[in-house]
């Protein structure tokens, strides 16, 4: 079975650098690998979790992708807006997948906590699990 991690970046990724509110928010700065000495605020889709889901004789995988938002400014507000945008992106468009159909997903938790390293970048990370099967 082939796995659905390139098609969930890249449908990720998709949906989220063409949304009006998004951009709005975080400009172009949506990356899966950062670059160096990028401004804040931006967004970092990565790291997943694959575990196989086979049901009779339907293929299928189980997801947990992380999403990452990083702020340096002071207080939850910009990464709250940033976080509501991308819930309200993912939760309205769905995704399209090739070789695979999203059957579920959902917000498994989230984190907010200040880089140990410069006491001034917050970093968020939200943790989505996504059911897929193979078609």
């Amino acid at each position: 079975m082939a796995t659905p991690l390139p098609t969930v970046q890249t449908a990720v990724y998709g949906l989220l650098s063409v949304n009006a509110t998004l951009v709005a928010l975080v400009g172009t700065s949506i990356y899966d690998g950062v670059p160096i000495n990028t401004l804040y605020p931006y967004v970092v889709i990565g790291d997943y979790k694959e575990t196989t889901w086979n049901t009779f004789n339907v293929k299928g995988k189980i997801l947990e992708m992380s999403v990452y938002i990083y702020s340096r400014y002071r207080g939850n507000a910009e990464i709250f807006s940033i976080r509501q945008a991308i819930d309200a992106i993912l939760d309205e468009h769905g995704l399209t997948l090739s070789g695979h159909v999203l059957v579920g997903m959902l917000v498994i938790n989230s984190d907010t906590f200040e880089e140990e390293s410069t006491d001034v970048t917050k970093v968020h990370i939200v943790q989505y699990k996504l059911w897929t099967q193979e078609v």
